[in-house]
């Protein structure tokens, strides 16, 4: 049996945790907890206030975006609106008729829609984009109004998003820039005794008949580019009665003969390379739409009858008449206008006779639509008899990029050509007269010509459809 030692003298204290003996161990403890605590409630404000953050972004950009996608809905009313004024049945039976309108499921002036309206909802085939609401007032068909409302979904439940713009159109032709010739690209006047200035057909008292003459001349014989080259336009020894017109920071040049300016200062004789003040301006800024084939309505193109068809003494391989519109894959032979209105289309080549001419009577008109890559209008060139610019109208489609007139003759007409080159050319020291107006993408004068500019030019071009002018967000 074992005893158990003791010692003499020997004291035991008990140590009771928590118990008023030593308490540190526990007060530790609780720190500890307590910064714990502190610590995730702050990281726990901060995550939340950061996701609060991130969810706040992320709904202003999802508004943004919402917002920014109304305003493209908006304007895809507008291109439906504007294809609608630009239907050819639509034209052709008037943009304030109904039947016109119907053709493409728009709906008639109700309670809600004081025009032509249409909704059309915008759909990839699984999901809906918005919708647009587009409205056409046509109290002034010179000057349609298209009103157009876009409309997408908010985000997050948020309230449906509308943009709404407005557009003013007006018929491509009032959108023609005016000038004796207007170009996109370059204007070289390498001839010698090149001159312009103009007249007004309409003015029946001045210009007689609607034809030029020099007595009545006026100074409007306007040159024009919308390049912004300072090589743009080299006038060389030309005489301008008019203005020239460059795209800013283009210039003109001109040679040591050369002056531009009004009709008194130009016939002074004493302002030689001189520009007159204020008569050279950086203002040209336009677009030219593309040429396009007119609306036939229900008649078809056809080939005419080829033969030999004696007029006047003269032999022509083509007599045409308005009763339908003419295509010819080739124009190689002399052409005879027997109608008012007569429609020619020139597909896939130009090949004028050395000998042929055109022969419009007094009374008879042709436009000429050519898709032809160059068209050469050479040997006795366009006889119009009647001497009237809207007697003759050339057409240029995008494909037509080179036009040479080159005819030992004067030419009037109207050209409208703007993809095209256009080089004027004469033989010998002849100097040639043309009246009217030239539109195309450069211009090149190799012969001596007086370029007489018709002011009722832009009243006579047929271009086809409307244009927007203005564009205000309401």
């Amino acid at each position: 049996m074992k005893l158990p030692i003791r010692f003499p003298g020997a004291k035991f204290k008990s140590h009771a945790v928590g118990a008023g003996g030593d308490q540190f161990p526990a007060r530790a403890s609780g720190s500890v907890l307590l910064v714990t605590l502190g610590l995730c409630i702050i990281l726990g404000v901060a995550l939340g206030s950061y996701l609060s953050l991130i969810k706040t972004q992320h709904f202003s950009v999802a508004r943004a975006r919402a917002w920014n996608s109304a305003l493209v809905v908006a304007e895809a009313g507008v291109e439906e609106a504007l294809a609608q004024l630009n239907d050819t049945n639509l034209i052709r039976l008037g943009i304030q008729t109904a039947q016109g309108f119907n053709a493409n499921k728009w709906q008639p002036p109700n309670a809600t829609h004081s025009g032509y309206w249409k909704t059309n909802i915008l759909t990839d085939g699984t999901y809906t984009n918005g919708y647009y609401d587009v409205t056409i007032f046509t109290n002034n068909p010179s000057n349609p109004m298209i009103i157009s409302t876009g409309y997408v979904s908010g985000p997050i439940s948020s309230p449906i998003l509308a943009r709404t713009v407005q557009v003013t159109a007006q018929p491509v032709t009032k959108s023609t820039p005016a000038g004796a010739m207007v170009v996109t690209d370059t204007v070289d006047f390498k001839g010698f005794g090149i001159s312009t200035d103009s007249f007004q057909s309409t003015n029946l008292t001045l210009f007689p008949g609607g034809i030029y003459n020099s007595t009545n001349a006026l100074d409007h014989g306007d040159v024009s580019t919308t390049s912004r080259q300072t090589n743009a336009m080299s006038l060389g020894n030309a005489k301008i009665k008019g203005s020239v017109h460059t795209g800013p920071y283009g210039s003109a040049q001109i040679g040591a003969s050369g002056v531009v300016g009004d009709k008194a200062f130009v016939d002074s004789g004493s302002n030689s390379g001189k520009i007159e003040t204020g008569h050279q301006l950086h203002d040209s800024t336009q677009t030219f739409t593309d040429a396009t084939l007119p609306d036939t309505g229900l008649l078809v193109w056809q080939v005419p009858t080829a033969g030999n068809y004696v007029i006047n003494g003269v032999t022509y391989k083509y007599s045409l008449n308005n009763a339908r519109p003419w295509k010819l894959s080739s124009l190689d032979g002399s052409v005879y206008v027997a109608s008012p209105g007569v429609k020619l289309w020139v597909q896939n080549s130009f090949n004028f006779p050395s000998s042929g001419q055109i022969t419009i009577p007094t009374g008879n008109t042709m436009s000429m639509y050519v898709t032809a890559p160059t068209a050469t209008i050479g040997g006795n060139g366009v006889v119009n008899e009647a001497g009237v610019s809207s007697a003759f109208q050339y057409y240029g489609l995008p494909a037509n990029t080179a036009l040479n007139l080159s005819a030992n003759a004067a030419f009037v007409g109207l050209i409208y050509a703007p993809e095209a080159a256009f080089v004027l050319g004469g033989g010998g020291n002849n100097t040639y007269d043309f009246a009217g107006a030239s539109i195309t993408k450069s211009s090149k004068m190799n012969g001596h010509f007086n370029f007489h500019f018709d002011e009722a030019s832009s009243t006579y071009l047929q271009l086809f459809g409307y244009s927007a002018i203005t564009w205000d967000e309401l």
